[in-house]
């Protein structure tokens, strides 16, 4: 699909939802001097961010710009970045233009991250399975099962 975009291509568009994204991306053999950063715009509601595996971020509730510390768990070759995205408004989630989502390494060169990704839902508030009720307020919630 495509980030930012609507959420039309995972069947969760005007719904809230919790979603999934994958990107791969290639860094070269020597990496940078200096802190990398990940800059994902600003993002409602929630997200937690990471790459390769490790966590590098994690906002709650305000739609500020997400930037994040990359630099430490970012490797020369193939990296995965991997954003879990809980958001509860229609025309919601990335909120940002496509080039204002990139990584940005120690020199200071930029990696578009806007565009193609991998995604999926994980919960999805359509009827008649309703997000539970005070979901949002358990931002650390690491899963949900709805009893049916």
């Amino acid at each position: 699909m495509q980030i930012p975009g609507d959420f039309r291509e995972l069947g969760v568009a005007g719904v809230p939802s919790l979603c999934w994204f994958r990107k791969e991306i290639t860094l070269p053999a020597e990496l940078p001097k200096g802190p990398a950063r990940i800059y994902l715009g600003e993002v409602e509601k929630m997200d937690t961010t990471c790459i390769n595996g490790k966590e590098v971020g994690e906002s709650f509730w305000v739609e500020n710009p997400r930037v994040y510390m990359a630099g430490s768990a970012l490797k020369p070759g193939r990296n995965v970045i991997a954003i879990r995205l809980f958001r509860l408004k229609p025309d919601s989630g990335f909120m940002n233009p496509p080039a204002d989502l990139k990584l940005v390494l120690g020199d200071g060169t930029s990696i578009p991250l806007g565009g193609e990704w991998r995604g999926r839902p994980s919960v999805d508030g359509r009827p008649p399975q309703p997000l539970p009720i005070g979901f949002e307020n358990l931002p650390i919630m690491p899963g949900v099962l709805i009893a049916e």
